[in-house]
């Protein structure tokens, strides 16, 4: 008989979006969650469903993602993911200006101290809305996610494609 594993509950605390507020070249990942209240991805999936003569019901697949996610954040001056936003805000950013990407990082997945399991993708920003007191945004994935995992060293992130090897 093969044993039960405890089974507990994972905060969302322990599920965190991160976002390169530096550059490509030189990338500084700044953690979503002041003044956000709530972040769901939407990975609205795409799917063809055929109906054939000789069945009653359709079968359906799934034939890609668009996984997105809208946010409404207060405003918090010095706040890195704030000022970033504001930033985009005010050049109407658009094509490479509108462009960095994004980690997820799967803190109850630890590999080891400080070493997590992560994805990266590239994404498009859009600000939807602002008023002073919040400002709502919309973080869209481009293209598929890479593998790896992050580093968490004294607040730096630093994420690595790949499988963690000890």
């Amino acid at each position: 008989m093969s044993e039960v594993q405890e089974q507990k509950r994972i905060k969302r605390s322990r599920f965190a979006t991160f976002l390169n507020v530096g550059t490509s070249a030189a990338p500084n990942y700044a953690r979503f969650g002041k003044g956000v209240e709530e972040q769901k991805i939407n990975y609205n999936p795409e799917t063809e469903s055929t109906k054939y003569i000789h069945e009653d019901s359709a079968t359906t697949e799934v034939s890609g993602y668009a996984p997105a996610y809208d946010t409404t954040q207060k405003t918090y001056e010095n706040e890195p993911i704030f000022e970033y936003m504001y930033e985009k805000m005010r050049l109407r950013a658009i094509g490479d200006q509108a462009k960095s990407d994004d980690l997820k990082v799967y803190m109850f997945k630890k590999l080891a101290e400080g070493i997590y399991e992560a994805e990266k993708c590239n994404v498009i920003v859009t600000i939807t809305e602002f008023d002073g007191a919040e400002i709502g945004y919309t973080v869209n994935e481009n293209g598929d996610p890479i593998s790896g995992y992050v580093t968490i060293t004294n607040g730096a992130v630093t994420f690595t494609e790949g499988e963690y090897t000890a």
